[in-house]
């Protein structure tokens, strides 16, 4: 579910959904997947794969990767009907994802409090494939190894491309 989050800078509108899959970033189709990791207790890991229509998931990496020099002291509300009225504000770094699919991008939200999270994204054609990591109370986490993002974006690419 989409908490169609909404930057209090709109320029960093792009980034905010690219974060939750809504507004310009909103798929057609979304299948979501949590992943288990020993190694780091206190994170959540998820794999998203989302269809967005025609160029639409190119546009959407795209508009992030222009958004964030300018979004590093980022915030957002929701419309979260558990939390009406929250904001939650982040510093925001980021850049070149994994050298994987078509093209990438890593997302770093640190909250300086509660939680952090970094969210690298891998477009495949008109496909989205999001990594989400997310570290609650604890030390930041770490983006979703590259290899489990390759393992997850060669399970997609022969899908999406032309047979010859």
């Amino acid at each position: 579910m989409a908490l169609n989050s909404r930057a209090t800078k709109p320029q960093c509108q792009p980034i905010a959904d690219l974060q939750d899959l809504s507004g310009a970033a909103a798929p057609t189709a979304v299948t979501h997947l949590g992943l288990d990791s020993d190694d780091a207790p206190g994170t959540i890991n998820a794999v998203s794969i989302a269809l967005l229509p025609e160029d639409g998931a190119a546009k959407a990496v795209d508009a992030a990767r222009k958004a964030l020099p300018s979004c590093g002291d980022y915030a957002i509300g929701t419309d979260d009907p558990a939390d009406p009225g929250a904001t939650a504000d982040y510093t925001l770094t980021g850049g070149a994802g994994h050298d994987i699919g078509d093209d990438s991008l890593t997302m770093n939200f640190d909250t300086g409090e509660q939680y952090s999270s970094v969210v690298t994204v891998v477009r495949v054609g008109p496909l989205l494939l999001r990594g989400t990591s997310v570290g609650m109370y604890g030390p930041p986490p770490t983006a979703i190894p590259k290899a489990v993002m390759k393992a997850q974006a060669d399970k997609i690419t022969g899908p999406t491309r032309p047979a010859h």
